[in-house]
């Protein structure tokens, strides 16, 4: 299909408190979990006192810390079931009681022997904080030392984290919430027994409270990454989750290992150091021509940051090459991406595949033609909630953020960047072929020869159509220019709006006031707006062709869509 494209294209000649006091409503601050209570007692007890110490509820007692200290001498502790003991008043000293719920009262013995009560509290059994110990190791044969071990709760969020000791030991206790799963990850372990650097990450959350949560890696295959022969795991023979985890630039080159599986990043990647790897070529797009990337990918909100690709001389560059899967909450921030033909931010070919909840920003050059700031080529695929900001050069067919979308999709996406090509150059999308463009817009300038607009470059084909979008960048060609849109031919363009205080010049003549370079098309309800008209709540009066209640937003500029507020 990409071929029979390319073909189609060429013939056309084509070539993104101290003492904070929480005394006040003591009572209510019991029952909650992990109630801290902060007593200064100079302020508290006696003019002759000067000290203060935080108390803070535990599962099982209390803790007491000594944070500033001028004349306490011990502290006493009398608590449930007959408890007294004696502790140091030390600066920086944590004490620990655990004698279950009860009556508590701390003494401060002063320096000149007088006692002074610092407080009386109460922890009711049901007060009592719930806690969880996980404990395990992790293991390759040898063991896995300085692996990384992190609690998640249901909602991904990060409860404890701890390292694996030399004999790849962990544990760690977390309070007041429930362990959903634990994520270890390997970076770059090197030993005798290995015969290369090993990075794994893995997920477990098949586990049962109170038994040890082990990782014993069984897969120890070597990989080519950036040039060198590296150790890339996601195996362990414990039950994990089905789908792989990414948490390393290394793991993520290895997914051209098996393109056609399902991936999630457990957390942000840094690819600053792919610039130098294959001898400066940088990193090795996921899928290509012959076998292109089928599975799924989910970056779960995380970022990748720093990624190179510097192949001027190859095609289908991107983090992803081609793309027949999908791809969906990745974010590929400050990178330098290169490439021939069919070049993208992220993805270079988006081959009847789904791009959602994804942006790209840095840069994007090509050499060639059909080039994104996030995806070069749409080719009868889905691309929504995405957007990209960086900046895109390439030689024609070019957009902000899809070089050419045939008989594709793209819907509330938005490009801000810079754009500079030939021909067929748009804010948007380049060349929109049989393909709808919808509910989008386009804040960057653009620059080209010819067929140039603020949104799209040139519209064809009676199922092109371009509808609710506007453009506000300024648009400079020298033939067939447009606000909006540089060529519609045979296409349909509607309730759609650009700005005609950006400067739209045609071989130099302001031509602001006209959407279209040219029309052969169908045309409805498109309308050039000053600029405070389409900002503020005046959008929604002058923007009429605009959903304001499901779809858009309007903000102390332009509108915006709904997802992005």
């Amino acid at each position: 299909m990409i071929n029979k494209y390319k073909e189609k294209l060429e013939n056309r000649g084509v070539s993104p408190v101290i003492g904070v006091i929480l005394l006040v409503a003591v009572t209510v601050a019991l029952v909650a979990l992990a109630t801290v209570i902060v007593f200064n007692i100079g302020d508290n007890v006696s003019e002759s006192t000067d000290a203060t110490i935080n108390i803070q509820e535990t599962s099982n007692g209390i803790t007491i810390e000594i944070i500033r200290n001028n004349n306490v001498d011990t502290l006493l502790v009398n608590g449930p079931n007959g408890f007294t003991d004696e502790f140091d008043a030390d600066i920086g000293q944590i004490h620990t009681i655990n004698e279950g719920s009860g009556s508590y009262t701390v003494v401060a013995v002063l320096d000149d022997g007088s006692e002074q009560t610092v407080e009386s509290t109460s922890i009711s059994e049901g007060s009592e904080t719930e806690s969880e110990t996980a404990t395990g190791t992790a293991s390759v044969n040898p063991a896995i030392e300085g692996a990384t071990v992190e609690a998640l709760d249901s909602n991904g969020n990060v409860l404890e984290s701890t390292i694996t000791n030399e004999d790849g030991e962990y544990a760690f206790t977390v309070e007041e919430s429930n362990i959903d799963s634990i994520v270890l990850v390997v970076d770059g372990f090197d030993h005798e027994e290995l015969s290369h650097p090993m990075y794994a990450s893995v997920e477990r959350s098949d586990f049962t409270e109170g038994e040890p949560i082990d990782f014993s890696f069984t897969d120890t295959s070597v990989v080519d990454v950036g040039g060198e022969d590296v150790i890339v795991s996601n195996t362990v023979s414990e039950e994990t989750s089905t789908v792989n985890t990414i948490a390393n630039i290394e793991q993520l080159q290895a997914m051209n290992e098996d393109l056609g599986d399902d991936y999630k990043l457990v957390r942000d990647i840094d690819a600053s150091g792919t610039s130098e790897w294959n001898d400066n070529k940088g990193f090795e797009p996921i899928g290509g021509l012959s076998n292109s990337f089928d599975g799924s990918l989910d970056s779960q909100g995380y970022e990748i940051e720093g990624l190179t690709i510097n192949r001027p001389t190859e095609e289908d560059v991107g983090l992803i090459g081609i793309n027949e899967g999908t791809v969906e909450n990745i974010g590929v921030v400050n990178a330098d991406i290169t490439g021939d033909n069919l070049v993208g931010g992220l993805v270079g070919v988006n081959d009847d595949g789904t791009v959602s909840e994804s942006y790209a920003t840095g840069t994007v050059t090509g050499e060639g033609n059909w080039v994104g700031g996030l995806v070069g080529v749409n080719n009868n695929g889905d691309i929504t909630e995405s957007y990209s900001t960086g900046s895109v050069n390439s030689e024609n067919v070019i957009g902000g953020l899809v070089g050419v979308n045939d008989d594709g999709t793209v819907s509330e996406s938005y490009a801000e960047g810079s754009v500079t090509g030939g021909s067929e150059v748009g804010g948007l999308v380049g060349y929109n072929i049989d393909g709808e463009v919808s509910e989008s817009y386009a804040e960057g300038s653009v620059t080209g020869g010819s067929e140039v607009g603020g949104l799209v470059g040139f519209n064809q084909g009676l199922s092109g159509d371009v509808s609710e979008s506007y453009a506000t960048g300024d648009v400079t060609g020298d033939t067939d220019i447009g606000g909006l849109v540089g060529v519609n031919d045979d296409g349909t363009v509607s309730e759609s709006y650009w700005d005609t205080e950006s400067e739209i010049l045609e071989g130099g003549t302001d031509v602001s006031t006209d959407g279209l370079g040219i029309n052969s098309g169908i045309v409805d309800n498109i309308e050039g707006l000053e600029t405070i008209e389409m900002q503020s709540s005046e959008a929604e009066s002058n923007m009429s062709g605009f959903d304001f209640t499901n779809t858009w937003s309007t903000s102390d500029d332009y509108p915006i869509l709904e997802w992005q507020e």
